[in-house]
């Protein structure tokens, strides 16, 4: 499974932190921005990834009150071809547990 199946999109914060925009667009290169996708786990469960939950996987340097869990990781990548998020990712609302890296999903 790749990035592209899950329907990934950024999120990008305004300026003062308190909303973001889903966009596909390129984000700019000195904003923070986060990665909006569907759960992997729900989505294999699905068939689809409609319907399905979207999870946003924030960047270090957006502080937790501003934004939603599950986390923050490092991203390494400039598309959805070649990003690369370490840590893993668990979803404890579904359980689910993956990995990113250079666009691929992988379950554990």
């Amino acid at each position: 499974m790749t990035l592209s199946d899950l329907n990934p999109h950024w999120a990008v914060p305004n300026s003062r932190y308190n909303a973001f925009k889903i966009t596909l667009d390129d984000p700019p290169p000195d904003r923070l921005h986060g990665l909006a996708i569907t759960c992997p786990g729900c989505t294999l469960r699905n068939g689809t990834w409609r319907g399905v939950s979207r999870l946003i996987l924030w960047p270090p340097g957006v502080p937790d009150a501003w934004y939603s869990r599950p986390g923050r990781w490092p991203m390494d990548g400039d598309n959805f071809d070649n990003l690369t998020l370490h840590p893993s990712v668990l979803v404890n609302l579904c359980g689910c547990h993956f990995y990113i890296e250079d666009g691929t999903i992988r379950m554990v």
